[in-house]
């Protein structure tokens, strides 16, 4: 009987390893997935973290090639501090909200990902966590425009030249 109840007790503390390996980290809320942003402006990045405790906040906001976040191209931004978490009072809040205003660069003619990574020091250990990579794409007009200020001159330079 107490050997049952060791492997029950045990096999339970292995699920529970396995569900707290699970944590999910910062929640993307703009840009929208899939979304248009044009190379020169500003976007604002708008994020939910977790209140991981008592400690230090940071974020790092990457751009990557791939969906798997494994070929990154450039860091918007690393170790922008965020406000202390707080765990005691009567009110905790589980999750809060920052945004980061990025200035979107020029030349990325492809699609890329964006993700939001962080880096909390609390009372309890160090953590790090990532967000799910969502998809970004340059405006298709800024693509085409070169081309389209080329073919313009030469026709104006064509025109000119006849008359």
């Amino acid at each position: 009987m107490l050997t049952r109840l060791t492997t029950f007790i045990f096999l339970m503390m292995i699920c529970f390893l396995q569900v707290i390996q699970c944590q999910v980290g910062p929640t993307i809320y703009t840009p929208a997935n899939n979304d248009t942003v044009n190379p020169g402006s500003t976007i604002p990045i708008t994020f939910g973290y977790q209140n991981l405790g008592t400690g230090a906040v940071a974020v790092n906001i990457s751009l990557w090639q791939d969906s798997a976040a494994t070929q990154k191209i450039q860091d918007v931004t690393t170790n922008y501090q965020l406000p202390p978490n707080n765990s005691s009072g009567t009110h905790v809040d589980f999750t809060t909200n920052a945004t980061y205003n990025w200035n979107v660069p020029h030349g990325m003619n492809f699609s890329f990902y964006l993700t939001v990574t962080e880096i909390t020091e609390a009372e309890l250990g160090n953590y790090t966590l990532q967000s799910f990579p969502i998809m970004l794409h340059p405006s298709a007009a800024w693509a085409v425009l070169p081309n389209l200020i080329l073919v313009l001159s030469l026709a104006l330079a064509v025109l000119t030249y006849q008359v």
